[in-house]
């Protein structure tokens, strides 16, 4: 069995996935927490593009959320792979661990996550 890999290329945008607790409202004693979907682009090796202000997929601008809570969420690299129009591959490239609006958003790297996986798995 093939050992788990960081991404051989480098992709050009990235995605995160997370639901900042600013999203959460309580009714009935239920939480319920809108979803945040975030494309971005590298700024270098641990700082990706994070707006106080985004367009969504219709056009319009808006504002984008404090991302508390997120911390953790796994960044996916998305590499194009094939030669059509909609097929994609996702790969992880790195953990969530700190943002700051109108800047930036920071990661670490997930090189030790992979060899801690490898390791632990039978051979």
């Amino acid at each position: 069995m093939v050992g788990l890999t960081a991404a051989d290329t480098t992709p050009t945008t990235y995605v995160l996935v997370g639901y900042p607790a600013c999203n959460a409202i309580r009714v009935d004693g239920c939480v319920f927490i809108k979803p945040l979907v975030l494309f971005t682009e590298s700024i270098d090796a641990q700082r990706y593009v994070y707006a106080r202000t985004a367009e969504r997929t219709d056009g319009m601008m808006i504002w984008t959320p404090e991302m508390d809570g997120v911390s953790g969420a796994m960044l996916w690299g998305i590499s194009d792979e094939e030669d059509d129009d909609v097929a994609c591959v996702l790969r992880p490239a790195a953990i969530q661990v700190a943002f700051t609006h109108s800047a930036h958003l920071r990661t670490e790297s997930i090189t030790c996550v992979l060899e801690l996986l490898n390791s632990s798995r039978p051979q």
